[in-house]
């Protein structure tokens, strides 16, 4: 069961490219830009070398409850796009705890935070254009983890 839910929720995470990218505020600190979600209470630093290259899209899980902010990576002329970081949001600790994808953040009246980097299969796409593959790995592996412990929450 927890294998269906978490390959459900790697396909929904895949299909955010249709939805709608919120307002959010954004200042640079020394190249770096420090990412601001009201809705959500949250701030985060996003590193210089991501800079044109995402895109931010709220999100809605329906199967895990989740609710949050993705960080998504457009290639193949936008045509496709590849999640490399999400923020979650639930009203339960445990269902961040036990999906074996997500990390803890921590807790704000009543809401739990965690976060996802999003590590999958390369697609047909990505498989022929290694120096793309590359760029995606290196920010999902490599930099999605920096990014998330720069997490803070806000008033």
């Amino acid at each position: 069961m927890k294998k269906i839910r978490v390959i459900a929720l790697l396909i929904i995470m895949s299909l955010l490219a249709s939805i709608s990218v919120p307002a959010f505020a954004a200042k640079s600190v020394k190249g770096d830009v420090v990412y601001t979600s009201k809705k959500y209470g949250f701030s985060l630093k996003i590193p210089a070398s991501w800079k044109g290259k995402y895109v931010v899209q709220e999100a809605t899980f329906p199967i895990d409850g989740y609710k949050g902010v993705s960080f998504n990576v457009y290639y193949n002329n936008k045509k496709q796009s590849y999640p490399v970081l999400t923020i979650i949001t639930s009203k339960s600790k445990q269902s961040i705890v036990e999906n074996p994808f997500a990390k803890y953040l921590g807790a704000k009246k009543g809401v739990y935070y965690g976060y996802i980097c999003n590590v999958g299969d390369a697609d047909a796409y990505l498989l022929k254009h290694p120096a793309v593959l590359n760029m995606i790995s290196k920010m999902t592996a490599e930099d999605a983890p920096k990014v998330a412990k720069t997490f803070k929450f806000i008033k």
